[in-house]
């Protein structure tokens, strides 16, 4: 309406007498205050009478760098440029600022590169602001010999980034958005008078790029200095905290510090300092720190719900999320596949079905993110007819979502549902990812279908995935194609400790036990690492092949020949299991009770099992009572106690 009021002022002044016509500072005034597409319409009123009052001709520039902004922030870059090329002579550099920085802004990088190569050319000298924009908009790393020729020209120009510290600050945020590190510190240490926002740039390139301590290094230095770390620096240096494997020491003496400073109850630092701990795994930490901020958002609950979530406190998630209702705060679409994801852990159909009819009414319809949590959800809690009529009504899918969808068939279906998922996935010109290669490759029933995926895994470029390689050993093994997996093993030019272990795997699954010895004598000849899994492996392999000597020689020596200091669960029961084929009960309860897992009730119902199968009551009856004794709901132990 003001907008309306003041054209059709600065009109009608212009129809009246000569000594009315509209000033110059009224005309910049309004159109300064235009500043959204809608009002591109007055601005070009304003235009026509600047115009026929010869203002936009002015030498002082002011109505044309004014109404180069008004087209600008109307989203008319084109008027914009229009106008700029009309004004050939009478254009300054505030002009050529406003113009590339309208390019920079739009994302029209090699444009702005370009006006500013002619703005050289025209012997205009560059301002303060033209440098900031190019900048920029070299902010990337394909970008960075751009920016150091820009670095080049803003030192030739004058510029100098001692007296110049926004410049500087531009220069340190263009070298660490392209990882130039060094660079940017070199920038750093020129200046004599550094400001707030230029230590905590320099902060957060290096905290970007995990450099911990050379962040926190510097955070002291800048208070050692005199100047205050803001809100924005202590959170720059929290989010490296957060993704740091040895962070917890620093994020100890920077919560410290922020207590000290009172800034625990500021939304950005409270809700970092959640999101860290929640990224630790310390919900209880993260729930004392949210306590403490006054004004919670969105973002602030969403931090909590993942610290629950990402910690198996699934309820407590469920809790805080009724809890965010009641306080009135919207939640937004992290929010809501938070709670999904919980839901689906929980299979809690009738709370993740409320959720959904949630979604529905929250303007969240036709979300791929949110459709795909609650295609997992709904695949979960076994109703895959609800999971189909979501993915079927998607406007578009994405790799997750035939992911996701060939996952739930799988789990509550069948493999030959979830394969023939995989083959409509295809016919309609998804090209499979890694993940859903990975996935295929275990539902492989045949070698006709692992060739199949062995094909898929050719025209995807994955044939030199290790992990590929080494499932596609593993299908072929399981479906009996244990010459095409012995082909893929002995191609490997670089075997790992899965690729052998893979490869011990196809030939247990196809009876062939000696192989598999055969297989592990030559890895160890090669000094390949072994590793428990594999130990496993082998002990199955004598279990079957009747070699009991050979398999607890192996287990006996572990430690000292193959580095294997911790025995574990499955090893052990390996071992029980070799002495039980053998008839060696009694030596296997005394294995077990003298374990590391005697309190663990997995390995006394193996030995119950190998009671049962060699008629052993009194042995049978010791293993049961020690099964029911750690596991009193346990229905096997009963069953078997009462057959014996």
């Amino acid at each position: 309406g003001r907008c309306e009021e003041a054209v059709r002022m600065i009109e009608e002044t212009c129809l009246e007498e000569e000594e009315s016509v509209p000033s110059e500072s009224l005309i910049v005034a309004a159109l300064n205050r235009l500043s959204s597409p809608r009002m591109l319409e007055a601005g070009e009123r304003i235009h026509c009478v600047a115009s026929c009052l010869n203002l936009v001709e002015s030498k002082r520039k002011r109505v044309g760098v004014a109404l180069l902004g008004m087209y600008v922030r109307c989203g008319s870059i084109e008027s914009a440029r229009k106008l700029f090329d009309s004004m050939a002579v009478e254009r300054n550099g505030e002009c050529w600022t406003v113009m590339i920085s309208a390019y920079v802004r739009r994302g029209w990088i090699n444009e702005a590169l370009l006006l500013f190569k002619k703005s050289l050319l025209e012997g205009v000298r560059p301002s303060e602001g033209t440098f900031i924009a190019l900048l920029h908009a070299c902010s990337r790393p394909a970008s960075l010999d751009q920016g150091k020729k820009l670095h080049r020209l803003l030192e030739e120009a004058g510029f100098q980034e001692s007296i110049a510290p926004s410049l500087a600050t531009s220069l340190i945020k263009m070298y660490g958005k392209c990882g130039s590190l060094d660079e940017a510190w070199k920038v750093m240490e020129k200046i004599e008078s550094r400001d707030v926002e230029l230590w905590t740039v320099m902060i957060a390139s290096l905290s970007h790029f995990g450099k911990l301590d050379r962040a926190f290094e510097l955070l002291k230095r800048m208070d050692l200095e005199g100047d205050r770390p803001s809100k924005m620096t202590f959170m720059a240096v929290l989010r490296a905290c957060k993704d740091h494997p040895e962070a917890r020491q620093v994020g100890g003496v920077l919560h410290g510090l922020i207590r000290e400073r009172g800034l625990e109850s500021d939304v950005g630092v409270g809700t970092s300092l959640v999101n860290m701990y929640a990224r630790w795994g310390d919900p209880q930490q993260a729930q004392e720190v949210f306590s403490q901020i006054e004004a919670r958002d969105v973002s602030s609950w969403n931090c909590l719900l993942a610290a629950y979530s990402r910690c198996s406190r699934q309820e407590q998630a469920l809790v805080l999320y009724r809890e965010m209702m009641l306080e009135g705060v919207k939640p937004d679409r992290l929010t809501l596949n938070t709670v999904i994801d919980v839901c689906a852990s929980l299979k809690d159909l009738e709370q993740g079905s409320r959720i959904h009819q949630q979604i529905a009414s929250s303007g969240f319809a036709s979300d791929l993110m949110l459709d795909t949590a609650l295609i997992t959800f709904y695949g979960r809690c076994g109703k895959l007819d609800a999971a189909l009529e979501i993915f079927e009504a998607l406007p578009a899918r994405d790799n997750v979502t035939w992911n996701t969808m060939i996952a739930s068939l799988n789990d509550h279906s069948s493999p030959e549902a979830a394969m023939g998922f995989f083959q409509r996935m295809q016919q309609e010109g998804m090209a499979p990812s890694r993940v859903t290669l990975l996935t295929v490759l275990g539902l492989c029933g045949s070698v006709g279908e692992a060739k199949l995926v062995h094909s898929c895994v050719r025209e995807s470029g994955f044939e030199q995935d290790s992990e590929v390689k080494n499932t596609l050993i593993t299908a072929y093994g399981r479906c009996g194609g244990l010459a095409q997996a012995v082909e893929i093993f002995e191609a490997l030019p670089r075997k790992i400790e899965s690729s052998w272990n893979a490869m011990m795997g196809a030939y247990a699954a196809q009876g062939k036990p000696r192989a598999a010895l055969e297989l592990f004598h030559r890895m160890v000849k090669l000094e390949q690492m072994i590793q428990p899994i594999t130990l496993v492996s082998v002990l199955s392999a004598c279990s079957h092949a009747g070699l009991l000597h050979r398999g607890l020689q192996i287990f006996a020596s572990t430690a000292s020949d193959f580095g294997v200091q911790w025995r574990s669960l499955e090893l052990y029961g390996c071992a029980i299991d070799l002495l039980g084929r053998a008839g060696q009960l009694q030596e296997a309860e005394m294995l077990v009770a003298s374990s590391d897992f005697s309190g663990s009730s997995v390995l006394w119902i193996t030995l119950l099992g190998a009671s049962k199968v060699r008629g052993d009551e009194e042995a049978g009856k010791r293993a049961a009572v020690k099964v029911l004794e750690l596991d009193p709901g346990n229905a096997a132990a009963h069953v078997i106690l009462s057959n014996l």
